[in-house]
């Protein structure tokens, strides 16, 4: 029942945007998908709580059945002209730094291009590190921040985090080291493999600018022991 609210509440909305113009391809294709995912719910509805027989129920099924079908084709066909004839992938390779520049942590660079986006997570200049190594999973390290037995590398270890990529997944605003070197490297792989592509594209710049952002914050996560200055520990998320 969730399900159908969520699927008529977004129905309401969308006529409500049709109606005040102007009307869009990609959002009547939206509201025919949202009647084809709500059929099935309907119909449980009324097989549920109305009846499971008689030619009343075999009617609704038929109704159902060619409502289905004719949103489905609707949708499908309202695609079709969609669909670019050709496509400049320089465009989706400048296009790909919108992304990136959404991502960013810490003060934002001067020619920043996201409107809603604001400077993040400023604190992490002075961010305390703690050893999580003993910790075999995420919950026994939050119950040890939450009890006080976590403990710091050297009990006053602070360090300079901010910078860098929010990579929070399902977990939110967090910076996990492993993907995030993963995607710096990635690009810096692209870059060096096809200079001449992304010249052409005009995106040299952007994609230095992107690597450095995640190279620069990488940099920072080496922890270095003051007593024999070896690196023994490497940052392995940033959290709030």
């Amino acid at each position: 029942m969730l399900t159908l609210a969520v699927l008529i509440t977004s129905f309401i909305v969308g006529v409500i945007h049709i109606s005040n113009g102007p009307i869009k391809s990609p959002l009547i294709i939206s509201l025919l998908w949202v009647v084809y995912n709500a059929v099935p719910q309907v119909l449980l509805l009324w097989y549920t709580f109305i009846t499971k027989h008689g030619r009343l129920f075999g009617i609704v099924c038929r109704l159902a059945q060619l409502i289905s079908m004719v949103a489905a084709i609707g949708a499908i066909v309202l695609v079709w002209p969609m669909i670019p004839p050709t496509y400049e992938y320089s465009d989706a390779v400048n296009m790909q730094w919108f992304f990136y520049q959404s991502q960013m942590s810490g003060v934002l660079p001067s020619n920043y291009v996201v409107p809603w986006r604001g400077d993040s997570h400023t604190a992490d200049v002075e961010a305390q590190v703690y050893d999580t190594a003993k910790y075999g999973n995420w919950t026994d390290y939050m119950q040890g921040l939450t009890d006080g037995t976590i403990t710091t590398l050297d009990n006053t270890t602070i360090m300079d985090l901010a910078g860098g990529y929010y990579t929070g997944m399902a977990a939110g605003l967090i910076k996990h080291t492993v993907p995030e070197a993963f995607a710096t490297a990635m690009l810096a792989w692209g870059l060096l493999s096809f200079p001449e592509k992304y010249a052409n594209a005009k995106a040299v710049d952007s994609a230095k600018a992107a690597v450095r952002q995640g190279t620069d914050y990488l940099l920072k996560l080496y922890w270095v022991d003051p007593m024999d200055e070896n690196v023994t520990a490497v940052i392995s998320r940033v959290c709030c």
